[in-house]
């Protein structure tokens, strides 16, 4: 979704089949994924909360929260829809008010941002590289999300799953990125915490590296020496 608002995710989507151009061999673009990576990890107070308000103990709750999380960040179900899930397995189901404040609980989880991340990425921008989000989030959260961090607009391409109707680690979305970045996938430097999505991404040709920990990122990134270093000092 290069340099789309969240209210044009519906706009008609690309041929993620196309073909890529020929890598030039030269690192021109970082692509990061939004949780656990620009963002901390799901609040554990958003999630305790979430399942006082089913009654249930956290760990239940998470088992239910993940069964049908992929098809919402496909964007195949509504908010309604995917909440009805969770709360079936427990004989209940959503009213408005319940609705509401699962939502806010639930994207208010992922709103953390990992500050030394968003510096990095804007002095990588700085340094004359390109920068994406390629992420894995459902449509409400899309827009809730877009509209209170400020810092997205640094990025220069932003493709979400429910915007695209594909998921990581789909390789169509990979090729969807590459193409909305306007360059090969070997041009392209993709940082992501789950193993899977990272070697999806390498099998399509972008370089890609597991994100750990900052530490494990800036050792990581000795290799790029393109790239700025990734300081142990950035504001937290």
């Amino acid at each position: 979704m290069s340099n789309q608002s969240p209210s044009e995710r519906d706009a008609p989507r690309g041929d993620p089949e196309a073909v890529a151009p020929p890598s030039s061999g030269t690192l021109r673009a970082v692509v990061f994924d939004y949780g656990c990576v620009l963002s901390l990890p799901l609040d554990d107070g958003s999630v305790a909360r979430m399942g006082e308000l089913l009654g249930i103990a956290p760990e239940r709750f998470m088992e239910a929260y993940l069964r049908p999380r992929r098809r919402y960040d496909l964007g195949e179900t509504g908010l309604r829809a995917y909440w009805s899930e969770v709360m079936a397995p427990f004989g209940r189901l959503p009213d408005e008010g319940m609705l509401e404040r699962l939502f806010l609980e639930d994207v208010g989880g992922w709103l953390r941002v990992r500050a030394p991340m968003v510096e990095w990425a804007r002095a990588v921008k700085e340094r004359g590289f390109k920068i994406a989000i390629l992420s894995n989030m459902p449509p409400d959260h899309i827009d809730y999300i877009g509209a209170h961090s400020p810092w997205f607009a640094l990025f220069d391409v932003k493709v979400f799953s429910a915007a695209v109707q594909l998921a990581k680690p789909d390789p169509a979305i990979y090729r969807r990125c590459v193409a909305e970045l306007a360059l090969p996938p070997g041009d392209c430097l993709f940082i992501d915490d789950l193993l899977p999505n990272v070697d999806a991404a390498r099998r399509e040709g972008l370089r890609a590296i597991r994100f750990e920990s900052e530490e494990a990122l800036a050792a990581e990134l000795a290799g790029f020496r393109e790239l700025p270093a990734f300081p142990s000092d950035y504001p937290r």
